[in-house]
């Protein structure tokens, strides 16, 4: 799920080097799906940073993604991957409330159209971002963060993470061409110091049953891997900027493109497979 500090051999690559490979590796990606059809769905309850991921994969480059605040994603969006290529990364909201509109729209086109769909499911490890909506709602219910509720707070969003994967296990199965499912557990930074700890969580709790639930539907040819990065480093803050918990003291940039690097080195190998597998 992530790699250790001592593995990592490129400590020397520069910002400028990783933003680099970053586009190479998309040029890549461009020519080999030139002439398949593939969709990227991107589940993942509120907060958890699927929007950023979607910025992220149509410009790794895009500096405003690092300077970008959260904001409440009311619609569906849609990121085009870079190059001449007919593939498209779709992300619906994850609030709850609006699950309900968007993700059985999906789901219907997941089990009846014939194209080839990688799935990438975002968690965070319960640090789900607020926009001004969402925090009323949750302030008004007592459960919005802070220093002192924090492991409250992010506790019961695991459990709403694990809600929404079971939310979309049934479809998962019923898909007509799932390739490939990724589980992406974003927010390093603010839990690398307890990596130990998350990757137990979803490789060994009730997230993983889930996934083996599906994995065992769909039988071999079904792939699934555990990654985990951090697209942006930020403290974890209130929507006022009152810093809540700050970034893992340790966690630096090379930790972050080893990561990142890894991210789209398996995405871009995912992808290639999953146009090719196809049938026509």
């Amino acid at each position: 799920m992530f790699i250790e500090p001592h593995l990592i051999v490129s400590a020397g690559v520069s910002l400028y080097e990783h933003r680099k490979t970053l586009s190479e590796a998309f040029r890549r990606l461009g020519y080999r799906l030139r002439h398949g059809r593939l969709e990227l769905v991107t589940f993942g309850a509120g907060g958890v940073g699927k929007s950023t991921f979607g910025r992220f994969v149509a410009n790794p480059n895009d500096r405003a993604i690092r300077e970008a605040k959260y904001k409440d994603s009311i619609g569906m969006e849609q990121f085009g991957v870079p190059g001449p290529i007919s593939a498209r990364l779709i992300v619906p909201p994850g609030q709850e409330r609006r699950r309900k509109q968007d993700w059985p729209r999906l789901f219907t086109i997941m089990e009846r159209e014939k194209k080839a769909f990688g799935v990438i499911n975002v968690v965070a490890y319960g640090y789900h971002s607020l926009d001004q909506e969402i925090a009323e709602d949750v302030i008004a219910h007592n459960a919005a963060p802070t220093p002192r509720n924090l492991q409250s707070f992010v506790k019961k969003n695991r459990l709403s993470e694990v809600e929404a994967l079971k939310q979309i296990v049934p479809h998962l199965k019923n898909a007509r061409e799932l390739a490939w499912m990724i589980t992406l557990v974003t927010k390093q930074d603010l839990w690398w110091n307890e990596r130990g700890t998350v990757e137990d969580h979803y490789t060994k709790g009730s997230y993983s049953t889930l996934i083996k639930e599906v994995a065992t539907h769909r039988g071999a040819n079904f792939k699934h891997e555990f990654l985990s990065a951090s697209i942006v480093i930020n403290n974890f803050a209130t929507i006022d900027g009152k810093i809540v918990a700050p970034t893992n003291a340790g966690y630096d940039q090379v930790l972050q493109m080893a990561h990142q690097e890894k991210l789209i080195e398996t995405l871009t190998t995912f992808m290639k497979e999953g146009v090719h597998g196809v049938t026509s």
